[in-house]
């Protein structure tokens, strides 16, 4: 399973990366990456989206990795 991590917040003034509110997370079966990508160490946003990850907030990021899980 990877969880992939993106700091969403927008406003530079007020942008704190401790508050997890701030972040959004990508959920993805390890499976999907080896079958997509399989030589690749890393991966760009929109490349990661068309593979249509689970899209979650902190607060639900163990329910996203479950579905995940069933999923994949």
């Amino acid at each position: 399973m990877y969880v992939f991590a993106l700091l969403h917040h927008a406003e530079r003034a007020t942008v704190d990366p401790l508050n997890v509110a701030q972040w959004e997370f990508y959920v993805l079966p390890t499976r999907m990456l080896d079958d997509h990508f399989p030589s690749q160490k890393s991966i760009r946003l929109s490349r990661l989206l068309s593979l249509k990850p689970i899209r979650s907030t902190s607060a639900r990021l163990a329910d996203a990795v479950a579905e995940a899980a069933e999923a994949g």
